[in-house]
């Protein structure tokens, strides 16, 4: 109860935080709660740039430019390398690192008390795949420093054409698989298999 009535008055007080922001606050994981209140002054950016990614992500998605996956494909690749390279380019690589990584940490926190992202129960693979493309999204950033959103959006795209970015594998149906295309299915897993026979590809195999 103190913590919360701490953290309710560090945002109250700091004069870049609407109610919206403040609501949205509170909707976020432990750790990405942590990230916030250690960089009061890139956290409404970040916030901005969140929700410009997320609706960006939804268009290419009704498009169906890149596939239909918000879980493990090359939609949520792109998600989050675009995520980092909008991020990269406005708040420091550092900075957008460890909001990345306080993402994935509260995915997990999230795991284990039977929670999910976008509809989907997270699992190692697929954490090791976000951690993999929040890299590549960096990686664009660090190389367009200038470069507006808009061209940003269209490099991490064809980064995940030419394959540097990872996606989990599936059948033809887009059931997830292991590497020698056995499927799991998602009735038989326990709500305490973290680690997943999934396996991770080169973004640009369909």
């Amino acid at each position: 109860m103190t913590k919360t009535i701490t953290l309710l008055f560090l945002l109250l007080t700091f004069p870049a935080y609407t109610q919206s922001r403040i609501s949205a606050f509170f909707k976020l994981s432990g750790p990405e709660k942590c990230w916030t209140l250690t960089h009061l002054f890139k956290a409404g950016r970040a916030h901005r740039i969140t929700a410009y990614v997320r609706n960006e992500t939804t268009i290419l998605y009704r498009k169906q430019e890149l596939d239909t996956f918000p879980h493990g494909g090359k939609l949520d690749a792109f998600r989050h390398a675009f995520w980092m390279a909008c991020l990269g380019t406005t708040i420091g690589e550092k900075a957008s690192r460890k909001l990345g990584k306080a993402h994935e940490k509260g995915n997990y926190k999230a795991f284990k008390r039977g929670k999910t992202e976008d509809g989907y129960l997270q699992d190692a693979t697929a954490v090791e795949m976000d951690l993999f493309n929040n890299e590549e999204g960096l990686r664009i950033a660090r190389e367009n420093k200038e470069v507006a959103f808009s061209e940003l959006q269209q490099k991490t795209i064809a980064a995940i054409h030419e394959g540097k970015m990872k996606i989990m594998k599936r059948d033809a149906q887009g059931r997830l698989t292991d590497c020698n295309g056995k499927v799991t299915p998602l009735v038989e897993r326990k709500k305490t298999d973290w680690k997943m026979p999934y396996c991770l590809l080169p973004s640009h195999i369909h």
